[in-house]
């Protein structure tokens, strides 16, 4: 790991969120970044973003602009009288969790529970190949899947809107 003017433990906590995120999946840039905002006392910029790593500034830049995943997590903002732009991540980790499941439910989860629906019934008085036979038992087996998974993901959003 390329990790540069940082203590120990800023060290030791870096490396444990890298070997989580690369167990979810997550780069090990990103899995950097993410550890390196988390412990973060205040928004830093870019530049010492990059510094930590040992990343590139273009490496950093495109991690931040592309970050999909935590683009509800990480927040981008400037000072007043600054064009600096510095980052800082919500450590709320409930709140985290929420705006997940309520990005995964606009974003995934609907869609689909609406055009799923519109494409069986649009095939489903078709004369249908072996084929697409198969292909419509796969999708409506996909809509049961998601429709399941709405009233799980609502569940979730409601437990951390009631506090509980």
């Amino acid at each position: 790991m390329n990790i540069h003017n940082i203590s120990n433990l800023e060290k030791d906590y870096i490396e444990l969120a890298i070997g989580i995120g690369n167990n979810m999946g997550i780069d090990t840039l990103s899995s950097n970044i993410i550890a390196i905002l988390q412990i973060s006392d205040k928004p830093i910029s870019m530049e010492e973003i990059a510094k930590k790593t040992g990343y590139s500034l273009t490496s950093v830049f495109n991690k931040l602009k592309n970050f999909e995943l935590f683009r509800h997590q990480i927040k981008k903002i400037k000072e007043p009288g600054s064009k600096k732009a510095l980052f800082y991540i919500e450590k709320n980790m409930p709140q985290t969790v929420k705006n997940t499941m309520l990005n995964i439910y606009q974003k995934k989860i609907l869609p689909a529970k609406t055009e799923l629906p519109k494409i069986i019934k649009k095939y489903e008085n078709h004369k249908l190949s072996e084929k697409d036979k198969k292909i419509i038992l796969e999708i409506k087996n996909y809509n049961k899947q998601v429709n399941l998974l709405e009233k799980k993901v609502k569940k979730i959003i409601e437990l951390f809107e009631n506090g509980k």
